[in-house]
């Protein structure tokens, strides 16, 4: 309830781009994806995603760890190619932004593809 309120606050008083609503969505759908509410996190993280894109950039690192988080409650749903599309998209910025932030990315992408049994794509990402 306390992210709602905080959320909703934001958004009447900052409005719905503005960087902190983006950054109160991105931690609702932190919660909801805890909780086991797929849906709604997911609709809170794309929410929280376009403000990050239209006010941070599509490198930012907070708009790429909301891509990350986004394509795993997308990978919990199922949503495979969908996932898998984020998760190459926080890769390719991360990449942008320097050498921790990919190695945390493909990381991510390789566990992505270990984990639906894609062992070749797993490999040919760290291999990189």
């Amino acid at each position: 309830k306390i992210y709602c309120h905080a959320l909703n606050k934001s958004e009447e008083l900052l409005g719905a781009w503005h960087p902190w609503t983006s950054n109160c969505g991105h931690h609702l759908g932190c919660l909801l994806q805890r909780r086991g509410k797929l849906f709604k996190a997911g609709e809170r993280f794309r929410q929280a995603l376009a403000g990050q894109e239209e006010q941070l950039g599509c490198v930012h690192p907070e708009t790429l760890a909301t891509a990350s988080h986004l394509a795993k409650v997308l990978q919990d749903q199922g949503r495979l190619s969908e996932a898998e599309d984020f998760f190459r998209r926080a890769m390719q910025g991360r990449e942008e932004l320097g050498a921790v932030q990919a190695v945390d990315a493909t990381h991510e992408l390789a566990t992505f593809f270990c984990s639906v049994g894609k062992l070749a794509k797993a490999n040919s990402i760290v291999d990189k």
